[in-house]
C-alpha cells in the first residue's frame, strides 16, 4: 500500500515538475533576449503594481502590502546574480508600485460629505479659480463649515458662484452661503470617475453659492507669502488676455495659454468638440 501510494505522489508531481522547469526555461531564453534592455521593463512592472491597485475591489491591508513588498525585496537580493534576478526585479517593480499607490492613497484622505448640507456659511481660502460664461468656480481650502465638526470638514470645496460680491483671487479669504454635496459618483458603468479624481485632490464636497462672495480675514492668521502661486499666474494672465481679447477670441486665446476653458461660451466649446478640436 505504501508503495502505491508513493508511486501515485511521484505520478503527480511529474507535470508539475515539467511546467516548472518549461517555465524556468522560457525565463531564460526571454531574459537572454531581452539581456540590455531589463530596465526598460521596471517601468512597465511599477505601472502595473499600480493599476493591480486600483484593480482591487477593497482596499487591503497595510501590514500585508509591507509584507508583500519586503518579500519581493527579499527574492530580489537573493536571486539577483541567477538567470531570474531580471524576473525578481520587475516583480519587485510591481510590488512597489502596488505600495506607492495605496501609500499615495493614504496620505491624501480626507474627509468628505456623506450627505447634502447647507445652506450655511463657508469660509476659506481661495485655492483656486476657472472662469465660467456667468460666474466662477471657486475652489477653498482651509475650510470652515458653521455646523459641522472640524473632523469632518473637507480639506477642499468646490464652489460655483454667479456675480455677486467681491472678484474672485487665487489667495483670498472668503465666506460665503453655500450648498454643498457629496463628489457625484460616475453616470454609468466604466464612465469617468470624478469621484476617484475628487478624492486625490482631496476635493471633499461640491455645490453652489446661494448669497454673495464676500471678504474674510485669515481664519489661521498665517501670513500670506510674497510669492504668487501657480493658480495666481494662471488667473492673472487669464484676465490680462481677455481684457486684451475681448469676446470669444479673448477665452479661447486665455484657454490655450492658461489651460482654463469654463469661460468659452458653450456654443463655441460644442463647435470645438464637433471639431475635434477640444480636448473633452
Amino acid at each position: 500500500m505504501g508503495t502505491g501510494i508513493a508511486s501515485a505522489r511521484i505520478l503527480m508531481t511529474e507535470p508539475a515538475a515539467t511546467w516548472l522547469q518549461g517555465l524556468r526555461t522560457g525565463v531564460s531564453k526571454l531574459s537572454e533576449a531581452e539581456a540590455g534592455r531589463g530596465a526598460l521593463w521596471l517601468p512597465v512592472g511599477f505601472g502595473a503594481g499600480i493599476a493591480l491597485y486600483f484593480l482591487l475591489p477593497r482596499e487591503p491591508s497595510d501590514v500585508l502590502t509591507s509584507g508583500v513588498v519586503l518579500a519581493a525585496l527579499v527574492g530580489y537580493w537573493s536571486m539577483r546574480a541567477r538567470n531570474l534576478g531580471g524576473v525578481a526585479a520587475i516583480v519587485l517593480a510591481l510590488a512597489l508600485g502596488f505600495g506607492a499607490a495605496q501609500l499615495r492613497t493614504t496620505l491624501v484622505a480626507a474627509p468628505v460629505l456623506v450627505e447634502q448640507i447647507g445652506p450655511g456659511e463657508i469660509r476659506g481660502r481661495i485655492a483656486d479659480v476657472d472662469a465660467r460664461p456667468d460666474g466662477v468656480r471657486v475652489v477653498l481650502d482651509r475650510v470652515r463649515i458653521d455646523g459641522l465638526d472640524g473632523n469632518k470638514v473637507p480639506a477642499k470645496v468646490r464652489i460655483v458662484h454667479r456675480r455677486g460680491g467681491i472678484e474672485a483671487k487665487p489667495g483670498d479669504w472668503v465666506r460665503v452661503r453655500a450648498i454643498l454635496m457629496p463628489p457625484p459618483p460616475p453616470s454609468a458603468p466604466g464612465a469617468f470617475d470624478f469621484q476617484r479624481q475628487a478624492f486625490f485632490e482631496r476635493l471633499g464636497a461640491v455645490g453652489f453659492s446661494v448669497g454673495p462672495l464676500r471678504q474674510e480675514k485669515a481664519l489661521d492668521g498665517s501670513a500670506e507669502s510674497p510669492w504668487p502661486s501657480i493658480s495666481a499666474v494662471r488667473h492673472e494672465a487669464f484676465q490680462r488676455i481677455s481684457a486684451a481679447l475681448p469676446g470669444a477670441a479673448g477665452t479661447i486665446a486665455a484657454a490655450l495659454i492658461t489651460g482654463e476653458v469654463g469661460a468659452i461660451p458653450a456654443d463655441v466649446l460644442a463647435a470645438m468638440r464637433d471639431s475635434g478640436l477640444a480636448r473633452h
